[in-house]
């Protein structure tokens, strides 16, 4: 029985571990470069590399996955309050997968002037190439309340990254361009969807604090003129209504 398998972790940066997986050979090398997007994320933020090592060797194939599935379940996914970021529940794996020639030309070719590398940054062609490729193309209702289940699970932002956010975007302006596009895809929500978010909003401006940092963001702030005219029109539409 070949027992050339062995169960590794993956760390992030501040040492928690985001990754169990198994294998044999250089795979506990590749530093997340399966199709694992959240892990590839990681890997990218870290500049490349992620801190690594075995949790047992000498393992049988099928006591490789036991283990490897115990410990995703053990230590818990993301989606489920942990810190594994697995697709999978382990367990799963394609050992001795060989792709034919035919594949392998395939994907020879596909890859062939693609820049967009692990451990790198897009290129800003590629960053236009990607944003392209998605524009116009509709989400299904199923693929929308999938990302809002997906946002609803995610962690809250620590502090740290709160101020990082809040920098990067004080002082940004958006063009008119950008402003025409929000304000028509707000007009065309549907009527409960803008009466939800507006309840979110009034909900949140009701918690502590929140009100007195909205109060000082806007003292100082002098409207323009077509500004005021705007703000008048939209409140005499609105009280007339």
């Amino acid at each position: 029985m070949d027992q050339s398998f062995y169960v590794y972790a993956l760390c992030r940066p501040s040492g928690s571990v985001c990754y169990i997986g198994k294998g044999r050979g250089k795979r506990w090398k590749a530093n997340g470069s399966s199709g694992n997007p959240h892990l590839r994320r990681i890997v990218r933020n870290a500049g490349g590399d992620l801190p690594k090592f075995k949790l047992r060797e000498g393992l049988s194939e099928h006591d490789a996955f036991a283990l490897e599935k115990g410990l995703i379940h053990l230590l818990g996914k993301v989606k489920n309050g942990g810190p594994l970021v697995n697709i999978t529940d382990g367990g799963d794996g394609v050992s001795g997968l060989r792709h034919s020639l035919k594949t392998i030309r395939k994907l020879r070719q596909k890859q062939k002037g693609n820049k967009y590398r692990l451990g790198q940054h897009p290129t800003p062609e590629t960053r236009a190439k990607l944003s392209a490729s998605k524009k116009g193309r509709p989400l299904s209702l199923a693929h929308r309340k999938a990302l809002s289940r997906a946002q609803k699970k995610r962690p809250p932002c620590s502090e740290e990254t709160r101020r990082k956010i809040s920098a990067a975007k004080t002082g940004k302006k958006w063009s008119p361009e950008r402003r025409a596009i929000l304000r028509a895809a707000n007009r065309s929500r549907e009527p409960e969807v803008r009466k939800r978010i507006s309840r979110a909003v009034r909900a949140a401006m009701k918690r502590p604090g929140v009100l007195d940092k909205y109060r000082l963001a806007q003292t100082g702030k002098k409207h323009s003129e077509e500004t005021k005219a705007k703000m008048s029109l939209a409140q005499k539409r609105r009280y007339l209504a």
